[in-house]
């Protein structure tokens, strides 16, 4: 039994086609999965910048608020001083 040459051509042409196919749907995978990745890492990035924008605006927050308390510290000392100074007259 002999095949055609028409046939084989097609055959050919068939497998041709299917590899092209699924050549072409992992190409696209594999870009579909590169610009999923590209979005996450810029997505990561954006976080990242904005938690460390947040946390020096924390630790700003911090030293003020430690300067704050420690100028209310001494003058709570101070006016505890004053306050056993009159007690002692």
């Amino acid at each position: 039994m002999t095949l055609d040459p028409t046939i084989i051509v097609a055959l050919i042409g068939f497998a041709t086609t299917i590899s092209g196919y699924l050549f072409g749907s992992r190409k696209a995978n594999n870009e579909g999965h590169m610009a999923a990745y590209e979005a996450y890492a810029y997505a990561i990035e954006s976080l990242r910048k904005e938690f460390e924008a947040r946390a020096e605006t924390m630790r700003h927050d911090y030293q003020e608020l430690k300067q704050k308390y420690e100028l209310l510290e001494a003058e709570n000392t101070t006016l505890r001083n004053k306050i056993q100074k009159l007690e002692e007259r």
